[in-house]
């Protein structure tokens, strides 16, 4: 595949750490959403490896079937909730 037909953030691919860096939660919270809230991951070996691309979807469609009331986008409320405690 050629180069210019890539977005190069569409193949990019992350890590256990570097998803939790994002989410602003623990790596035992980036498990814990795969189990439970169907995170989406590529298995490479015995590493968990994440389509940065499809983090985004995820959320957004998370973000679409919890709506927070009365706020003017959900967005920040899926990006500000403290993952680190247990629902």
């Amino acid at each position: 595949m050629s180069p210019e037909l890539v977005d190069s953030d569409s193949l990019e691919l992350l890590t256990v750490e570097q998803v939790a860096d994002l989410f602003k939660v623990r790596t035992r919270k980036v498990y814990d959403l795969i189990r439970d809230e169907g995170l989406p991951f590529v298995r490479m070996g015995r590493f968990y490896r994440f389509v940065r691309r499809e983090l985004r979807r995820w959320q957004e469609s998370r973000i679409a079937a919890n709506p927070v009331p009365g706020a003017p986008s959900a967005a920040p409320a899926l990006l500000t909730r403290d993952w680190s405690r247990r629902a």
